[in-house]
């Protein structure tokens, strides 16, 4: 497994605020990489490169969750995966990839293999 990550030294101050991370993939096929940037309050806050992503689907038991991370972490939190804090909203916005056609076929073979059989 390969780690990327993207970060900011500027820890936030106390109060309300607005973090976002913007992903723009490669494209041109499955697992390719892409430009990932963090902003909060609308101002860049760190931008970096993941060279690989997913290649397949995610499966259902690792979970998408918010504040704790029960599965595949997302970042090394070091010795707990739970954030302290408070999030008063979470928005999560997921883009269709541009695939080619024979990208389109592989991802419909992976969603078929990994089908109970009937």
């Amino acid at each position: 497994m390969q780690q990327f990550t993207i970060a900011t030294s500027q820890a936030l101050k106390p109060g309300k605020h607005t973090v976002a991370f913007d992903f723009k993939y490669d494209g041109g096929g499955l697992a390719k990489g892409g430009n990932g940037t963090i902003t909060v309050d609308g101002s860049k806050a760190a931008e970096g490169r993941v060279e690989r992503t997913q290649a397949g689907l995610f499966s259902v038991d690792d979970l998408a969750d918010v504040g704790t991370d029960e599965g595949t972490w997302v970042a090394d939190y070091g010795a707990s995966a739970r954030f302290n804090g408070h999030l008063g909203k979470v928005t999560i916005e997921v883009h269709p990839a541009l695939l080619s056609d024979g990208d389109k076929a592989k991802e419909s073979e992976l969603k078929r293999a990994k089908k109970p059989a009937e």
